[in-house]
């Protein structure tokens, strides 16, 4: 089951997101031994590199919090938010052991501009 969410962060600061992942029925995924990676772009179809990636094989930048639930934290520094202001794509990709695909979520990342610096 694919989870689409609309977030907001201000340019520069810190931005968690919680990814779940879970089977077509609601029910969480075992992600032992998973890969989980994460891309932030203008467009969807932009060329790479992304604005911003992360992946779960750079410690910090993908956290596991309950791998048996499939629960992870996607961390975004204020040096990812720091981008002009404006709507940004990003979706989450997890590889299986077995070396299978899935885009697990997807949304937008609104920055809005800040007004302490």
């Amino acid at each position: 089951m694919i989870t689409c969410t609309e977030l907001t962060a201000y340019r520069g600061d810190n931005k968690n997101i919680r990814v779940r992942i879970v089977d077509g029925d609601g029910v969480p995924r075992d992600t032992t031994g998973w890969t989980i990676e994460y891309q932030l772009r203008v467009n969807a179809e932009d060329a790479d590199p992304p604005v911003v990636a992360k992946t779960s094989a750079t410690p910090g930048e993908v956290d596991a919090v309950d791998v048996s639930k499939g629960i992870w934290d996607v961390k975004l520094l204020p040096a990812d938010t720091n981008q002009t202001a404006g709507v940004y794509v990003w979706d989450v990709q997890a590889t299986t052991g077995a070396a299978e695909i899935y885009t697990v979520a997807f949304g937008t990342l609104q920055i809005l501009q800040d007004v302490t610096r």
